[in-house]
């Protein structure tokens, strides 16, 4: 899985550029920090703000972003998205679990 959002992180649709850098936050492995990074440094505000969030859950997973960076966008369908496909992901981890 991360394999493949590492890899969204090179897609050239902004927006699936952004739900991998949420959804790596979100699985919280240290090892893709140095991966989001250089996207601090995007021209793109919203993968600028999504990349510092992330960083921010694998320093510290649960930390809490100032309301000055947040975007608003809770109802955005990347959210939207990004939130079933990590349901998917924890459903298909708990029947793996019990094999």
């Amino acid at each position: 899985m991360i394999e493949y959002l590492l890899s969204g992180l090179e897609d050239d649709n902004r927006w699936v550029r952004i739900m991998a850098a949420e959804m790596l936050g979100t699985i919280g492995d240290p090892c893709t920090a140095g991966y989001l990074k250089p996207l601090l440094a995007e021209h793109d505000r919203d993968m600028r703000i999504v990349a510092a969030r992330s960083l921010a859950m694998i320093r510290s997973p649960g930390a809490i972003f100032p309301l000055s960076l947040v975007d608003n966008c809770g109802d955005c369908m990347i959210r939207l998205v990004a939130s079933e496909a990590l349901e998917r992901l924890k459903a298909q981890k708990e029947v793996a679990r019990h094999l």
